[in-house]
């Protein structure tokens, strides 16, 4: 989780919207701040030392995997809380497969294409 990341202005934004749909990444997930898909102001993109990981920090960005970080726990039952009050459906992905932007992985490659015509260039999932 991103500790800068201001979930309770953006679920209030969704909600005021209509929207009643969100994903939490919670885990060891996290962007790279300005080189991550070319995302501005990335909310999966924590500054340096700004990650918040279920492990506790034992370093500069290392972790001591034997002890939990109770600043992650309480961020996500506060934000799981606070989207429940919203009527915000949460999503937790606790494991994301690795993503690329490399031609040869995207859905509408002509490699994956050839063989999966019916879907080619459509989105495999919806987030709404």
């Amino acid at each position: 989780m991103n500790a800068d990341f201001d979930y309770h202005r953006y679920l209030a934004t969704l909600a005021s919207e209509g929207m009643n749909y969100t994903r939490l990444f919670g885990g060891s997930y996290r962007e790279v701040p300005a080189k991550s898909f070319g995302i501005k102001r990335n909310t999966l993109a924590p500054e340096p030392g700004r990650f918040v990981a279920p492990w506790a920090h034992s370093g500069s960005d290392k972790f001591d995997l034997n002890h939990w970080d109770p600043e992650l726990f309480a961020r996500f039952h506060d934000f799981l809380s606070e989207a429940a009050k919203r009527g915000v459906v949460v999503e937790v992905t606790l494991f994301s497969r690795t993503t690329s932007t490399r031609w040869i992985t995207a859905t509408s490659s002509p490699t994956r294409c050839a063989t999966r015509a019916s879907w080619c260039g459509k989105p495999t999932h919806s987030t709404i």
